[in-house]
């Protein structure tokens, strides 16, 4: 069998979840979320089929939600099918390489970086004020309005 699939730029959110999907990993919005900081699966699933070809298994599962009421949800696990695997073949495994490298060497600077200024903060801080980078500026990663635009 034959497809018709090209694959996104490394650097986009749908090539990480691709990349992922490429050495076998199943994706829920939960998954990808804890990977990339982004709740939007089904729009890179689409965009992966609609611009680039891509065909995915999908199945439902319900599974327990953080609500404290104790409320079930429907989930969609999504994943690429075996055959389609074999067929990218080491074109496929190089480019999820390829992404998934990028991606920890992105990690990377940004854990080096953020060290590096929490390291510096404190060694300037001579307040004595006892405020640091995270207690100053505190982060809500479940915000609705995160300052817009995309998380790549």
């Amino acid at each position: 069998m034959s497809y018709n699939t090209t694959y996104p730029k490394e650097h986009s959110l749908a090539a990480r979840c691709l990349a992922r999907m490429l050495t076998g990993e199943t994706l829920t919005h939960r998954n990808a979320d804890n990977a990339a900081g982004s709740y939007r699966l089904a729009s890179f699933i689409h965009y992966l089929c609609k611009q680039h070809h891509w065909i995915f298994n999908r199945q439902e599962f319900p599974d327990d939600t953080r609500d404290p009421v104790g409320r079930s949800a429907t989930y969609m696990q999504y994943s690429l099918p075996k055959e389609l695997i074999q067929w990218a073949g080491e074109e496929g495994q190089r480019y999820a390489s390829e992404v998934l490298g990028l991606e920890a060497k992105r990690i990377a600077r940004r854990v080096a970086a953020t060290t590096h200024a929490s390291t510096s903060h404190s060694k300037n801080n001579s307040s004595g004020h006892g405020i640091t980078p995270t207690s100053r500026f505190p982060t809500n990663h479940n915000s609705v309005n995160n300052g817009g635009g995309s998380h790549a």
